[in-house]
């Protein structure tokens, strides 16, 4: 009798036991969440866009402010951490000094800049040509420096801003004797890439 009590208890706790793991469902499988591999904004390849903006010249002679507006196109080469490009530009400058001023601006740059994903500050260094159109000789060769940074809005769409400082400390035009000129701009610029 002992014997049958013992079985019994026995399997009333195996019963029990099982009943109690049943209850709580089976063990939970745990899958491995992988996550999407991040990608970068790639700067690499051609762009062309256009820029406006304020200028202001020093020429000696007066402080003029005017306004610029103009075209861009470009290449830059983006490494995975630094971006470097070169670029080609067009202006019109418009001012009032002395009477009403238009002058064009030709500029070749040299971009480099630190790619943070889908914003790139960069620096600018370059030499430019100035045709002020109503002297003859009609301008000179300038030097550019600078800096500006740009947001890729969309995988094509970049907007930005510019700041330019051209100089010539020996410009000359019009049979004037050499002179210092100066000529800052800010603009806001938009690229489309292709």
């Amino acid at each position: 009798m002992k014997l049958l009590n013992a079985t019994m208890v026995g399997a009333a706790g195996l019963m029990m036991s099982t009943a109690a793991v049943m209850a709580d469902g089976p063990a939970p499988v745990v899958v491995p969440v992988i996550p999407a591999p991040v990608t970068e904004y790639d700067w690499t390849g051609f762009y062309a866009g256009l820029h406006v903006g304020g200028a202001r010249m020093n020429d000696s002679f007066a402080i003029v402010n005017g306004r610029v507006a103009g075209l861009q196109a470009g290449y830059l080469y983006d490494s995975g951490t630094w971006v470097v490009g070169g670029e080609v530009s067009t202006s019109q400058v418009s001012q009032n000094f002395w009477f009403p001023t238009n002058y064009n601006v030709t500029d070749i740059k040299l971009r480099a800049g630190y790619g943070a994903d889908r914003f790139l500050p960069y620096a600018v260094l370059g030499a430019g040509y100035m045709d002020f159109n109503i002297f003859t000789p009609p301008g000179d060769n300038v030097f550019i420096a600078g800096f500006g940074a740009e947001y890729a809005v969309t995988e094509r769409v970049r907007i930005g801003g510019e700041y330019l400082h051209r100089w010539n400390n020996a410009l000359t035009y019009g049979g004037l004797p050499p002179f210092a000129w100066t000529d800052d701009t800010v603009t806001l610029r938009i690229n489309i890439a292709f």
